[in-house]
């Protein structure tokens, strides 16, 4: 008759029989999973902007062959090409974020300009100006005003899956340039003084989408066209838009 004899010690079980004899045998930790999931994490989502000329970013496309969403190896490659001078790093943003809360970050200057006037002022004998050294028409008076940021904005709302591998995000980056402005009309007074009703030209690139994303891999969020020195819409040069995100251990 055989006694068995069973203690577990950090995750081995050893099983003692009658003689003296010893059989470890491995068991997984039934607290592993929960003490992996009970640790915090802060969500780290990165978005690059990368200029090049439209001919390289075609070659690019065309040798790479993904098989999978994982663009890591297209940005060392890409990487390569700004060490080189022949790629241009255009906009770098990022922000941390808890799982499932909104965060952004954003450098902007606000750009305020009119957007409606007031004419409503018309001569008569009571109010004409007497001796007629002023405008008889007067200038038109701004009435309604229009806020834009110009510079840089990025919001995210990132949620990590429950093994800490996937991270799903949702992401709104935009990039915006004040390039020039508009002469709508142009109105004279009686003395020749000039109004001008003058609107402001902008131009954006943006990025508005969701995917799911491996934690520390690039991926290949979109590509846009960028201004030239004009303000206008550059179609020799692109800009590639690569994003990574970071499931990050709180630690003591």
């Amino acid at each position: 008759m055989k006694v068995i004899f069973g203690s577990l010690v950090v995750g081995w079980l050893v099983i003692i029989n009658a003689i003296g004899q010893e059989k470890e045998i491995k068991i997984a930790d039934p607290f592993a999973a929960a003490s992996k999931a009970s640790t915090p994490k802060n969500i780290s989502v990165q978005l690059e902007y990368i200029e090049m000329s439209h001919k390289d970013l075609t070659r690019l496309l065309m040798e790479h062959k993904p098989t999978t969403s994982d663009a890591t190896a297209l940005r060392l490659k890409v990487q390569e090409m700004v060490d080189k001078d022949l790629a241009k790093v255009m906009e770098t943003q990022m922000v941390s974020s808890r799982s499932g809360q909104k965060s952004s970050s954003e450098s902007i200057k606000e750009f305020v300009y009119p957007i409606e006037y007031n004419f409503s002022y018309t001569p008569s004998a009571e109010n004409l100006p007497e001796p007629q050294d002023k405008p008889v028409v007067p200038f038109g008076i701004p009435s309604s005003y229009e806020t834009r940021n110009t510079g840089s904005t990025f919001e995210v709302e990132p949620y990590l899956s429950e093994d800490h591998k996937f991270i799903d995000v949702r992401i709104f980056s935009h990039c915006v340039w004040l390039t020039g402005e508009n002469i709508w009309c142009e109105l004279k007074d009686n003395l020749g003084n000039v109004f001008k009703n003058i609107t402001p030209d902008f131009y954006v690139i943006k990025v508005d989408t969701s995917m799911t994303v491996v934690s520390g891999q690039y991926f290949l969020a979109g590509i846009l066209s960028p201004k030239d020195a004009k303000g206008q819409l550059d179609p020799e040069r692109k800009v590639m838009a690569f994003l990574k995100c970071d499931a990050l251990t709180v630690v003591p």
